[in-house]
């Protein structure tokens, strides 16, 4: 995701709605994990950083759902287990 913004930096609570974040491959600079999602008050993905548990919501963060908000979406992968 693009975590460049202070806005990000910065966060400790609600959804994170930015209006200045990049979503191209170029813009990404740092690696979250996707626990979980909500709807209240808005679609939102649960994430979880790796900045410590002094940052955001006990080191996790909420992030709008919809529209790729600061490329959350754009090189996203997972494990396949055989």
């Amino acid at each position: 995701m693009d975590a460049s913004d202070d806005s990000f930096q910065f966060y400790d609570h609600g959804v994170y709605d930015p209006h200045k974040c990049g979503s191209k491959d170029r813009q990404l600079d740092h690696g979250v994990l996707a626990i979980g999602y909500g709807t209240t008050p808005m679609n939102y993905w649960l994430m979880k950083n790796s900045w410590g548990t002094d940052w955001g919501l006990q080191g996790f963060f909420k992030i709008a759902k919809d529209n790729n908000k600061c490329g959350i979406c754009t090189s996203s992968v997972y494990p396949v287990i055989q």
